[in-house]
């Protein structure tokens, strides 16, 4: 019996592929980020049962290298030239460094599966770069922050002559914060976004990139980096005015709700039914979703099966999530199925024809909608192993699992 292969790659090279050696599988099917062939790979892909899907077709000859590298890099002017005409492929992060020319020059192609950071100079050789994912780039006299950087008092202490340049957003909402000292010093600002207290507005302007958007925000704001939730401690650590970049919870139980007089939202947010009300009434602005829960809310996520009866709807809504299999008692009507059920992140939902309607509705990301007939309603345990087997595993196919694959 002939088998199936599946590579799954950042990088496919299919330069020297051989035919003798692939003709055993009746069925190629190659997912790669990136795959570089030439003619000979060419007329391989385009004569052997291959499937392809790649984000990116690199044509080019065998005496160009291809250099893989997994994590981060930087190109700097220092480094040494590769001798030979080269394609970088890097799956993390690149940092490009002024005066690189003549490297850049050598790589016959770019491929970034993550992000590239490089300055305005070098812009003009990077016509040969592909990157999935982000880039940025920046002054090439700037001083680099962070993504989401904090200038505040100390900053201004250690503050130089300079342009300070950030890839997203800088932070100033530091009462001690002094404008005019960060002026005699010669200090300005580049970046995409200021989150900024409103009383120090006026005497920034000038310090700061008119492309710059401003995030105005009450005077004794504070400003919290990634996902938090919403109790006393929250009020404790960073006061009654809050600013979130990041997910917010609602407890069930202990808010801060009625403590805060401020809350910006750059992220989304999960709140109790019983305190949506509240929550809507002083919030401020929220960038994402707002999630309204109820405490009788049960959860059932990383199953290979799951059944789901009326009973269990009865008792509380439910949230399935990253199961293999979903089945639904042909019992439960569609009322309830679309007031109690969210299934999402599922390989397969089995449910009846009547419920078929109201199933696609509330499922979200889910590979399949299987309408069971009514003569065989019950799944049992063999059906149910034999359907996982179905979608997990197949003993005549072969799969390659490679950041880099060579033909």
């Amino acid at each position: 019996m002939k088998k199936k292969l599946v590579i799954n790659s950042a990088s496919c090279d299919v330069r020297n592929a051989v035919e003798e050696n692939y003709s055993q599988y009746e069925n190629i099917t190659i997912h790669a980020a990136s795959v570089v062939t030439n003619q000979s790979g060419k007329a391989f892909l385009n004569k052997m049962p291959i499937t392809l899907e790649c984000a990116n077709m690199i044509e080019t000859e065998e005496n160009v290298r291809l250099s893989v590298i997994n994590g981060r890099i930087e190109i700097k002017s220092t480094d040494k030239i590769p001798s030979e005409r080269i394609i970088l492929m890097v799956n993390g992060s690149v940092a490009i460094g002024a005066n690189t020319e003549n490297y850049l020059k050598q790589c016959a192609a770019i491929i970034v599966n993550g992000s590239v950071l490089y300055p305005e100079s070098m812009s003009s050789y990077l016509n040969h770069m592909t990157v999935n994912g982000k880039s940025a780039c920046h002054p090439d006299d700037a001083i680099i922050l962070k993504k989401n950087a904090v200038v505040d008092r100390l900053f201004s202490l250690r503050a130089k002559n300079a342009l300070y340049w950030s890839s997203k957003r800088m932070i100033m909402v530091d009462p001690k914060l002094n404008a005019q000292e960060l002026k005699e010093k010669g200090a300005s600002f580049s970046c995409n976004e200021v989150i900024i207290s409103e009383s120090k507005v006026e005497e920034f302007l000038s310090l700061i990139d008119e492309r710059a958007e401003f995030v105005i925000v009450p005077d004794g704001t504070s400003v919290a980096e990634g996902n938090i939730v919403l109790d006393e401690a929250a009020v404790r650590k960073y006061g009654k005015k809050l600013y979130v970049i990041g997910d917010v919870t609602v407890p069930f139980e202990k808010d801060c709700l009625d403590s805060l007089e401020y809350l910006s939202i750059n992220g989304d947010a999960i709140v109790p039914k019983e305190r949506s009300e509240k929550f809507s009434d002083m919030l401020e602005k929220i960038t994402g979703d707002i999630n309204i829960i109820s405490s009788k809310t049960g959860c059932i996520c990383d199953r290979q099966y799951i059944r789901v009866t009326k009973w269990m709807l009865e008792q509380s809504e439910l949230d399935i999530s990253d199961c293999m299999i979903a089945e639904l008692d042909s019992d439960i009507d569609k009322e309830l199925i679309m007031e109690r059920l969210k299934i999402k992140d599922c390989c397969m939902v089995k449910c009846s024809k009547e419920q078929s309607d109201a199933i696609a509705m509330i499922c979200k990301d889910v590979g399949e909608i299987k309408i069971f007939q009514q003569d065989s309603m019950e799944f049992s345990e063999s059906d149910m192993q034999s359907q996982i087997a179905e979608l997990t595993n197949n003993s005549d196919t072969k799969v390659i699992n490679a950041i880099s694959y060579v033909m």
